[in-house]
């Protein structure tokens, strides 16, 4: 028999799940926005004018996004925005990989881009719906009778849509960074990305900053400016974003959430997450998901 040599298919980015998809219109003119609080999740959030003009506030900078334009908000950076446009607004969560970070920049749709936006923001919306009224839970659930098929084709869609931006934003082959002068910014979206994939691991403040080229002092500096917490506090919420997701699947069981996110026992993680999220792992699956975890 003929001997094969396959080349595996690169997987560098794959959406999880969408948290919501809205379709919103503001009405405000355009103020100043240094003293207004924003809101925050931990989870990527995109946002697209599809007419009018926005002004969006994350982190302490300003970012004027006109029709046709969109961004996507990091994880656990605080944002709000002023001014009168409609606007498309879709929440999920997803693995970049190895590709680059492609947070918080203003991004110019061509009109191809715009029409595939808006068309995968319309899908969504008819594939889910806001929870009923009264929940203490956030996010949105599928509408009845939207089979996994049109939740598969939407997630492709999606996927499909980022690779395309990543290309016409040149970032398709910027997985290597090396030699090239980034931005403190940059820096900080880069050390996100590495912490990202070794959320099954004990990193320790020095192991963080060795994997990140740059001195113990230099990545702290960068947290201080850029997050709400230090890079291990901030590594914790990862793992316990990351933790959120697998309990929602229902793919695996407590212990083996733990263990696969480099907790040293259930009862630690079980203690971290109670006293991050409010409420123990067992309690908030139930919460979130109607039946507690085999």
């Amino acid at each position: 028999m003929k001997r094969y040599e396959i080349t595996a298919i690169p997987d560098h980015l794959r959406v999880r799940s969408i948290v919501a998809v809205l379709s919103r219109s503001f009405h405000s003119a355009p103020i100043t926005l240094k003293n207004l609080e924003g809101e925050r999740h931990d989870f990527p959030e995109l946002i697209y004018v599809k007419s009018g003009d926005r002004v969006q506030l994350v982190n302490d900078t300003m970012y004027p996004l006109a029709a046709g334009q969109m961004m996507i908000y990091a994880p656990l950076d605080a944002h709000t925005g002023a001014g009168t446009a409609e606007v498309y607004i879709l929440s999920f969560t997803a693995d970049f990989g190895r590709l680059p970070p492609i947070y918080n920049r203003v991004i110019s749709l061509t009109e191809a881009q715009a029409v595939e936006l808006e068309r995968i923001m319309e899908e969504g919306l008819e594939c889910y719906e806001l929870r009923s009224p009264g929940s203490s839970v956030g996010g949105m659930v599928p509408r009845e009778g939207v089979s996994d098929y049109d939740l598969q084709r939407l997630k492709r869609d999606l996927e499909l849509f980022l690779i395309d931006i990543y290309k016409s934003e040149g970032l398709l082959g910027a997985a290597d960074v090396s030699g090239k002068r980034l931005t403190e910014r940059e820096q900080f979206d880069a050390v996100v990305a590495t912490l990202r994939t070794r959320l099954g691991d004990e990193l320790s403040l020095s192991d963080i900053a060795a994997a990140s080229s740059m001195s113990v002092s230099k990545l702290k500096g960068l947290f201080r400016k850029y997050a709400a917490s230090g890079p291990i506090d901030f590594f914790i919420e990862l793992k316990l974003e990351r933790a959120k997701e697998l309990i929602r699947t229902g793919g695996a069981n407590l212990t083996e959430i733990a263990e696969a996110l480099g907790f040293s026992s259930l009862a630690y993680f079980s203690r971290l997450f109670k006293s991050r999220i409010g409420v123990s792992p067992s309690v908030w699956e139930s919460q979130h998901c109607g039946s507690g975890l085999r």
